[in-house]
């Protein structure tokens, strides 16, 4: 499991590093979720979903701007740790889980 996280300072670093896991792991999930760790918003996504890919609707977008990603080739290890941290389930993303 990868967790990505930014500051101001090193947005387009975290970026590239975020993207760069995407490309080498098409078959992964990603959990975006709010930096404050809200319980609320944990949006499990495939790798490959658009909503959180480089993709030509997106190609400038800032990826780390405003949530942290957290990425793994494993949906049972994402699930149960956001389990422990939060006592929640992850939402499933309504473009990529239809």
């Amino acid at each position: 499991m990868e967790q990505f996280v930014s500051n101001k300072d090193n947005v387009k670093e975290k970026d590239n590093e975020y993207l760069d896991w995407l490309e080498k792991n098409p078959k992964g999930f990603v959990v975006n979720n709010d930096p404050k760790q809200r319980k609320a918003y944990l949006i499990l996504h495939h790798s490959t979903c658009y909503t959180i890919n480089k993709s030509e609707k997106n190609k400038d977008k800032k990826w780390m701007e405003k949530y942290m990603k957290t990425c793994s080739n494993d949906l049972g290890e994402l699930q149960a740790y956001f389990k422990k941290l939060f006592g929640g389930d992850l939402h499933k993303c309504s473009k990529c889980y239809r």
